[in-house]
């Protein structure tokens, strides 16, 4: 499972870091049993942290955040013989804990209260006067009260808004053999519409219709999830058919078999041309 998370923000700076963490033992812990909440006999296996900040632009102070988590999850499938099923409801985890790290540059950095830890200061301290507007997923705000509390709330591991697999964008790859499912603003734009799940937009003055400057952070998440061939999902169960998967390998094995042959039998004829001519020699 590959989860990318990704925040563009003008709000305020953020520490450069840019770290790669295989099996951290805090983080994966937090991740591990944030999965099994879910998914009570899930286990977390393996985990792999990517994170790292960027200036995009100096001129107007826009940062990037990004994350991408790379898991391993076992003990979540059954067997019937016939059929393999799982059950990713984990999908929708909640993470609230903190995840702090330090970069190889000694800077300490929050990779999951990211609205708390950056955004929420920033926002409440912004030099308003009577034109300024706040607006969170696309609703008007007069004051920082309710987009406040969003963004207090905000947190990259908050999975709660994740629909299940079945209402996903699905892709069979045939010749791969795997079945994927993604979830992100390209291929779900109804679930995002609005910058939802997290966009908190500040317009700090109003001239006739248009509002500048404009402070922003957009939170852009991206879930993919791939799985055998042929498979297909009900609810947040994901689930394929053994004999069907076995048939779609037999062309495969097949065609491997008989480029085989074919080879064999040519390296026999040229084998027993020299045979024949060495003994013509002889």
């Amino acid at each position: 499972m590959n989860i990318g998370l990704q925040l563009t923000e003008n709000i305020t700076s953020l520490p450069l870091v840019d770290i790669t963490l295989q099996n951290p033992a805090n983080i994966t812990g937090l991740v591990g049993s944030a999965i099994k909440r879910q998914v009570p006999t899930a286990t977390l296996q393996s985990l792999k942290l990517e994170a790292k900040t960027s200036l995009m632009n100096s001129t107007t102070k826009l940062w990037l955040l990004q994350e991408n988590y790379t898991m391993k999850i076992v003990g979540a499938s059954s067997n019937t013989g016939a059929m393999i099923s799982t059950n990713v409801a984990f999908l929708s985890m909640n993470m609230s804990d903190q995840i702090l790290v330090r970069s190889e540059n000694g800077t300490l950095a929050e990779l999951n209260q990211i609205g708390r830890t950056y955004l929420l200061q920033p926002l409440k301290t912004v030099p308003g006067n009577p034109t300024t507007a706040y607006f969170f997923n696309g609703a008007q705000f007069s004051n920082t009260a309710l987009p406040g509390i969003n963004t207090d709330r905000f947190r990259f591991l908050d999975l709660t808004w994740v629909p299940p697999i079945s209402q996903w964008n699905r892709t069979n790859n045939v010749l791969g053999q795997t079945t994927k499912w993604d979830l992100n603003g390209q291929t779900s734009a109804t679930l995002f519409q609005e910058g939802a799940p997290f966009n908190l937009t500040i317009g700090l003055a109003k001239r006739e219709t248009t509002y500048t400057p404009i402070y922003q952070a957009i939170f852009d998440p991206s879930l993919e999830l791939r799985v055998q061939a042929a498979s297909w999902a009900l609810g947040t169960t994901v689930a394929f058919n053994l004999q069907t998967y076995i048939e779609t390998l037999m062309p495969l094995i097949i065609i491997i078999s008989l480029a085989l042959s074919i080879i064999t039998l040519f390296f026999d004829r040229r084998l027993s041309k020299r045979v024949q001519s060495r003994k013509r020699k002889g």
